[in-house]
């Protein structure tokens, strides 16, 4: 390595240029032990001017406004992380322009407000999602000890005192029970929506359950596959059967004929249909149900009523041990509203039981494993190839309607030919009379100038005619006809 020179150094602090620095025993087996860095010319005034650390300019002391005085930080005994989460609820709800306005209006604190609601019953000041979110808003019991304690020292302000903390000790201190009555509260609120989401999936799939059981023209249709399929399979180890799984059905319309542009097996079942058994074509409307009942979900149901009910046990333990603080508190009619859903729930429960026995039926009827296959799934293969068929039954009778409008489209033609052909008889055939007239009149033209003696050999078809008489060598003077076009 060359020897090393001195380095310059900047006038001023320059920023860093951030690379690993090499030590002396990396160096030795690199290329960098050749180099001479040292010795490149540099303009280092330019580098020094482009990457110095900017000076900081002194703050003029006139110029400089007057610092606020700092509010010393109110008192808390919540724990940070409550204090940030809780501090959130409460700012969501004092920045809710109706919460801020009772507030204004009340001259009461947050958690006043909060309590008497609570008490109250009062969508106005908590609905659905504020009870939700204020039901996330606990601490632990000690931190609420210390709340307490605090507040009960006269010497202390409580003005002084952190909002989260003054929001527990109006709230959760100051009202038993105040987060199971949220909870109470919230499982009467949601009760009649989630009920009534699962019952409308249950009556989806009893609709889809019910069609297949009665439907009379999908036992027809599986009768005409069943015979199609043992023609097909004739002689092998699948002919000869009696019942088949019905996921065969969506090889109806993927088996096509063996001439291209013939169609496919589904087009055959729907022309035998037709040919044979019209009544089987209102399969589709029979089992027009499936499509909405496969939008239902067996297990979604399930869980749904399950949840329902757990939430109403929940709520019914937690409102055993709540006792009534006041004429003000209204959550006796928490309780009644309990009671009348938990009968409610037991309705839905056993509508939800019937419709499982259903089920069972159904896939006994069609050979299906219910610990294997959900009844929507089983929906879906069966409507899949409803509207399957549906969609042939259709082509079918598009294909009907162009072949009869191009044999009305010949017949037509044929009709423009034939009338074509008459008018040209008759035209013909008048043709034909006035030539014969014309013949008539030429024979009664000449019969009448012989009777009068005149020479009809002469006789000419110039538009003026006129008698003259000549005189024939082998004869008298006979008169003779000259026909002119101009003068005589």
């Amino acid at each position: 390595m060359g020897a090393q020179k001195t380095v310059a150094q900047p006038a001023k602090k320059m920023r860093a240029f951030h690379w690993n620095k090499l030590r002396g025993p990396q160096i030795n087996t690199t290329l960098f032990k050749d180099l001479q860095a040292d010795a490149i010319d540099l303009d280092t005034t330019l580098l020094e001017n482009m990457f110095c650390q900017p000076e900081k300019k002194a703050e003029d002391s006139a110029d400089k406004a007057p610092k606020k005085p700092v509010a010393p930080p109110k008192v808390t005994h919540v724990n940070g992380k409550t204090l940030q989460a809780v501090g959130i609820y409460v700012k969501q709800l004092t920045n809710n322009k109706e919460f801020k306005d009772i507030m204004i209006s009340t001259n009461k604190d947050v958690g006043v407000l909060v309590r008497e609601a609570v008490l109250s019953l009062d969508l106005e000041i908590l609905n659905f999602d504020k009870i939700s979110m204020l039901i996330g808003g606990v601490t632990d019991q000690s931190e609420l000890d210390a709340i307490k304690a605090w507040a009960a020292n006269p010497e202390n302000n409580l003005d002084t005192l952190n909002e989260v903390d003054k929001y527990f000790l109006h709230t959760t201190l100051a009202l038993p029970h105040f987060i199971e009555r949220l909870k109470c509260w919230k499982a009467v609120l949601s009760f009649e929506e989630a009920n009534n989401a699962n019952m409308q999936e249950i009556i989806l799939m009893q609709k889809g359950l019910r069609c297949l059981r009665s439907s009379k023209q999908f036992k027809k249709v599986l009768e005409i596959l069943i015979h199609i399929g043992n023609f097909m399979n004739f002689g092998t180890r699948t002919g000869n059967t009696v019942g088949f799984e019905l996921e065969s059905l969506e090889k109806v319309a993927e088996t096509r004929a063996n001439v291209s542009g013939k169609g496919t097996l589904m087009d055959f079942l729907v022309a035998q249909c037709d040919k044979h058994y019209p009544n089987a074509l209102d399969l589709t409307s029979e089992l027009a149900n499936l499509e909405v009942a496969a939008k239902a979900s067996f297990d979604k149901i399930d869980m749904g009523i399950k949840e329902v009910v757990m939430q109403l046990k929940e709520a019914n333990s937690m409102a055993s041990s709540i006792k009534p603080v006041g004429p003000q508190d209204k959550f006796q009619q928490v309780l009644d509203q309990l009671a009348k859903y938990d009968m409610d729930a037991k309705d839905t429960q056993m509508v939800w039981e019937d419709v499982q026995k259903d089920w069972e039926e159904v896939a006994k009827m069609f050979a299906k494993d219910t610990s294997k296959v959900k009844p929507e799934a089983f929906f879906v293969q069966v409507n899949t190839f409803v509207g399957q068929f549906k969609e042939a039954r259709q082509k079918a009778i598009q294909k009907a309607e162009e072949e009869a409008k191009k044999a009305a489209d010949k017949g037509s033609v044929a009709a423009k030919k034939s009338d074509l052909a008459q008018k040209k008889a008759e035209l013909e055939a008048r043709k034909e009379a006035l030539r014969k007239k014309k013949e008539q009149d030429e024979s009664a033209a000449k019969s009448l100038l012989n009777d009068v003696g005149l020479d009809t050999d002469d006789l000419s078809t110039h538009s003026s005619g006129k008698i003259t008489k000549r005189r024939d060598s082998r004869g008298p003077t006979k008169s003779r006809v000259t026909h002119s076009t101009g003068g005589q």
